[in-house]
């Protein structure tokens, strides 16, 4: 059986991590909606600031709940932070693209490889066909054919 969360609410020195740890243990006893209300009830009681960092923030962000930062100093680390995680997100969604511009040649290479490999005579006719006088002789040859028959 789980510790009832109401019973272990954090102190004036407990730091972002347990405040973390406790709204989690609240959501998981009554649900987001009262552990967000009972969290910060405990929150706007609290006589310290030293909690009151970009972590926590973040994450009482994400479970809806929106706490300002204690001071000029703080707010302009979340402002810092989130410039540094936009250009993050770009910076992984470009290695995404660049990936994929590498990956798919690789693999219609690696296709194209194992097609000539297993069938280097079928190949060597396709290629030809991708030229000007690789068209001119197929036609030429099909021509000599249907003149045969």
């Amino acid at each position: 059986m789980k510790a009832n969360p109401l019973v272990s609410i954090p102190s004036i020195n407990s730091n972002s991590a347990q405040w973390i740890e406790w709204h989690k243990s609240l959501k998981s006893m009554v649900g987001i909606r009262t552990a967000n209300q009972t969290w910060l009830y405990a929150w706007n009681k609290r006589k310290s600031d030293g909690a009151n960092d970009g972590t926590l923030r973040n994450y009482m962000d994400k479970q809806g709940v929106k706490i300002d930062p204690d001071g000029l100093l703080e707010e302009i680390s979340d402002t810092v932070g989130g410039v540094f995680g936009f250009f993050g997100n770009v910076i992984k969604i470009g290695s995404v693209v660049v990936g994929a511009m590498i990956l798919i040649p690789v693999v219609i290479g690696g296709i194209v490889i194992f097609s000539a490999l297993r069938n280097p005579k079928k190949t060597i006719e396709i290629a030809s066909m991708a030229t000007p006088q690789g068209r001119a002789l197929g036609a030429a040859s099909a021509a000599s054919k249907s003149l045969k028959s």
